[in-house]
């Protein structure tokens, strides 16, 4: 039998989860049978598949009856639990915690950490219905560079907006998009515009003609 093994992803997918206590479902990352992590405020959701390990593998600390049906975890148990995650365990294998005998349990094979939760009750909704099928809609497909999505948050910030638009504007019949325009806004109205270059498949380098365009070296 597999045992669903928590890591950082879990902790990235936990950003979207809810705070609205009034939506008690979506307090936590919903976690499927199959290893698949999702957390979903109603407004972003975030997806990531989980390692699964054979039972027989844990170390023999790590032990009970293995949790093998869908449930919901409620955020602030799933943070407590990955403190106690090794941060340089002797094996790569033990740097998560596993779900395992009613909790969450990690191990460095000295010590080893539980943290028992109850699962939120509910009926989790369905995010496969409203992710798009992105093997079908190759052309609606970019890649963004983690630091420059920071560097557009941080502007952001700086003028306190409260939306930022961003706008497909492909080069006609090419694949991936060309440029992404972008608006940052406070209350509808425009304070920031610019554009940022996606990632390519291939080398993860934009087009150098354009690179150049917008770093200045190129036009008047």
């Amino acid at each position: 039998m597999k045992v669903r093994k928590l890591d950082k992803k879990v902790l990235a997918v936990l950003n979207a989860a809810s705070t609205d206590e009034t939506r008690f479902i979506l307090n936590g990352v919903h976690i499927r049978e199959d290893g698949k992590v999702e957390a979903t405020n109603g407004i972003v959701l975030l997806q990531a598949q989980l390692d699964m390990v054979e039972q027989d593998d844990l170390p023999s600390n790590l032990h009970g009856e293995v949790m093998d049906k869908a449930i919901v975890i409620p955020s602030e148990v799933v943070r407590q639990a990955m403190k106690h995650v090794p941060k340089s365990a002797s094996l790569p294998f033990l740097e998560g915690a596993f779900i395992v005998g009613g909790g969450i349990q990690s191990t460095d094979l000295e010590t080893t950490h539980r943290t028992d939760f109850k699962p939120i009750p509910g009926t989790y909704p369905h995010p496969d219905k409203v992710i798009p099928d992105y093997a079908h809609n190759a052309a609606q497909t970019f890649t963004l560079n983690p630091h420059w999505i920071e560097c557009i948050l941080k502007a952001a910030k700086a003028v306190k907006a409260d939306a930022i638009a961003f706008t497909l504007t492909p080069e006609a019949g090419k694949i991936p998009t060309e440029i992404i325009a972008l608006t940052i806004k406070k209350r509808g109205l425009p304070l920031v515009t610019g554009c940022m270059m996606p990632m390519y498949p291939k080398s993860d380098e934009p087009d150098t003609k354009k690179t150049k365009a917008l770093n200045g070296a190129e036009g008047g």
